[in-house]
């Protein structure tokens, strides 16, 4: 079996939640591109700080969540420092995880660090060449990529025209109950939203139109919007209570 690779010496090293950095990690791997042409793009990239960022694209979709998963979040030189891990390494460092994380013991803390405290922990470090994931007695490495990820912030707007909320469990639901009606067609769902209501309308080229209508608070009045069912899906899968669409 070959050798575990040694690291050299590290360039910054973090203590975060372990739980809570898996479940951020499973929620934003599934935007990340699958063509290997465009390698940066096939990563997460994880921009540590007060309030970790990690960050996903496939030049569609952009997904981007943010948290407090503990630590500073800085290099020894005191500067941030933006890591790239393959999203395809995610399933597997989630199941390594799920077992290594049994035999952490959650510690006692005080004050504000007492919810980081009674986290179950894992040791984040990097070198120029590895990532590495301290989970109890178990060490995983996983290549540490290269690259730029592009200027994400660029395609986040800083001024939304619309908000329309809604229960996703709901909406959920009732796009699946049309998924063979909107299969037949274009495999696009169209939102419409007005006072106190969502629609979704989906249409097949031999089914007719299929229509459901769910409660929602609208802020910016009525609009209309097409989306790719599947990214609709996608988004909506896993996602319990209100939701928020702008």
């Amino acid at each position: 079996y070959p050798p575990a690779v040694m690291m050299k010496p590290l360039e910054g090293d973090f203590v975060w939640d372990g739980d809570m950095l898996v479940r951020l990690l499973q929620e934003v791997a599934p935007y990340a591109s699958k063509e290997t042409g465009r390698p940066v793009l096939t990563c997460v990239l994880i921009e540590p700080g007060l309030e970790t960022c990690l960050v996903t694209a496939d030049g569609f979709r952009l997904a981007r969540v943010s948290a407090r998963l503990s630590g500073n979040g800085k290099s020894p030189e005191g500067t941030a420092v933006p890591l790239l891990l393959s999203a395809a390494a995610v399933p597997a460092m989630a199941k390594v995880w799920k077992v290594a994380a049994r035999d952490i013991v959650p510690e006692a803390g005080e004050g504000v660090a007492q919810m980081v405290a009674q986290a179950r922990r894992m040791e984040v470090r990097y070198d120029t060449d590895h990532l590495s994931f301290g989970m109890g007695e178990v060490q995983m490495q996983v290549k540490r990529e290269t690259g730029v990820f592009p200027n994400y912030r660029q395609f986040i707007p800083t001024e939304w025209l619309f908000s329309v909320s809604f229960n996703a469990e709901e909406a959920l639901a009732a796009l699946l109950r049309m998924t063979s009606l909107v299969r037949d067609g274009s495999a696009i769902v169209r939102l419409q939203w007005e006072d106190r209501k969502l629609s979704l309308v989906g249409r097949g080229e031999k089914t007719g139109e299929a229509r459901a209508e769910l409660y929602a608070q609208v802020e910016g009045g009525e609009g209309l919007i097409a989306i790719s069912y599947g990214y609709l899906r996608e988004w909506l899968k896993g996602r319990i209570g209100t939701v928020v669409m702008r």
